[in-house]
């Protein structure tokens, strides 16, 4: 028994065992994770409040600019994801599809 301990005590003191290990452990959280975000992601597309359904892309923004382009603007403007990109490009009325 005492040997196994020593042993075991000798692997945990082995770089390569540890450095395995919490490579491991972090690809389980980064699995876990994005699992975890896609659910999420999923399950706000079809939340009736941010009507996704009734985004338009080619729909006229001010100016002429299609909510697509408008989006596409403020993503590269203010750094933003595509999705909230386009909620802040369906704050125009004209961007929402009527019905």
């Amino acid at each position: 028994m005492k040997r196994e301990i020593e042993k075991k005590q000798v692997e945990l003191k082995t770089p390569t065992f540890n450095e395995k290990r919490t490579k491991e452990l972090e690809e389980r959280i980064k699995s876990m994770d994005a699992d975890a975000i896609r659910k999420e992601y999923e399950t706000l597309l079809k939340n009736p409040l941010l009507e996704w359904d009734k985004y338009c892309g080619t729909c006229v923004w001010q100016g002429g600019t299609s909510c697509d382009e408008r989006a596409k603007y403020l993503q590269e403007t203010y750094n933003l994801g595509e999705d909230v990109a386009k909620i802040g490009a369906m704050g125009a009325p004209s961007c929402v599809k009527q019905g």
